[in-house]
């Protein structure tokens, strides 16, 4: 009997997250887009796009509800995106329930999109949760700064 000295943890390891890096990817930066927009405002604000301290990052520090309102909007929205995806292999595999290749084609198919799904939509709370918690904390030392200048 010949005995590999190959690990088959590690080679299996690099293709699940070659399959799955993706998808972590884009729940890391997706959140970024928000910060980086041109920038959503509040709706009783005026704002002038020829200043240039009038960001969005600015109109997120002035109005404290905005960045969290658009990043669970920004995550509702990439979550039912993927559900839908679900959804539509779901739907294939029931409308090709008799077919010779559902074990081999469409049943695989809703199983990495389900894994997909869970994997963007877990990732992105993730990276909200991060970004909500560094937003308090810097508010926070913020606060304490102000109130040392004055």
């Amino acid at each position: 009997a010949v005995v590999s000295t190959q690990s088959t943890g590690i080679p299996v390891l690099m293709i699940i997250l070659r399959t799955l890096m993706s998808f972590v990817l884009v729940g890391l930066f997706l959140p970024t887009i928000v910060l980086h927009s041109a920038g959503p405002t509040a709706p009783s604000q005026e704002v002038d796009l020829g200043n240039p301290d009038n960001t969005a990052q600015l109109q997120y520090y002035i109005n404290r509800d905005l960045l969290t309102t658009t990043l669970h909007s920004l995550t509702h929205s990439a979550t039912a995106l993927a559900l839908l995806k679900c959804l539509l292999a779901c739907t294939a595999c029931f409308i090709h329930r008799r077919h010779l290749m559902i074990w081999n084609i469409f049943t695989p198919r809703m199983i990495i999109e389900m894994c997909f799904a869970t994997c963007t939509s877990a990732v992105l709370v993730f990276v909200v949760m991060l970004i909500e918690r560094t937003d308090r904390l810097l508010r926070g030392e913020l606060a304490k700064i102000a109130k040392q200048q004055k």
